[in-house]
């Protein structure tokens, strides 16, 4: 291909990223922890009319044996942060790991989630819950990248429901970067 960007790997195995361990070949495959390489992988992907897929965490997806023909983008914005009671959480980051360290640190609001699998960006797309309790309803807000560029959006932007989202609807496109 043409003008590929260096940060795109070839046939890259996606069993690596799959709770069950199981698909072929990703023709090509990027690990998204930059904003303007993210921008510039997709770029490149729509100029050269290369289907993209967005994967997180894996919990919710089987691949393939055949693999995919075509752009694996796998979210991995890890940052956490907290500030002034406010907790800023990367679309990549596991939700098991953290509901668990927040928890024991005694922080409340994620206890719910300790046996969410896969990441935030997954459980935001797909307001994942438990025990009465969803990913929708903990949030203030969720950056995204929207046709290029980063939007924030207010939970009642999101329509968020029952284990869905605008996420899974009118803005599929859209790829989950961070939530506050």
């Amino acid at each position: 291909m043409k003008n590929k960007p260096v940060f795109i790997q070839e046939n890259v195995p996606l069993n690596l990223f799959s709770t069950f361990k199981v698909g072929g070949l990703a023709r090509y495959f990027f690990s998204a922890r930059d904003i303007d390489k993210l921008k510039e992988a997709i770029a490149w992907a729509n100029k050269e009319k290369i289907a993209i897929f967005i994967i997180g965490g894996g919990s919710n997806i089987l691949v393939s044996d055949e693999g995919f023909d075509g752009l694996v983008i796998k979210i991995d914005f890890d940052e956490v942060k907290l500030q002034d009671e406010i907790l800023a959480v990367g679309a990549g980051v596991e939700v098991i790991p953290l509901a668990h360290k927040l928890t024991k640190q005694g922080l409340s609001g994620l206890e719910w989630a300790g046996g969410l699998p896969g990441s935030f960006g997954g459980a935001v797309r797909g307001n994942a819950g438990a025990y009465r309790f969803d990913i929708g309803g903990q949030l203030i807000s969720v950056v995204v990248l929207h046709k290029g560029e980063i939007e924030e959006l207010k939970p009642e932007e999101c329509e968020f429901a029952y284990r869905t989202s605008i996420f899974k609807k009118k803005r599929a496109k859209d790829i989950i970067l961070k939530m506050h």
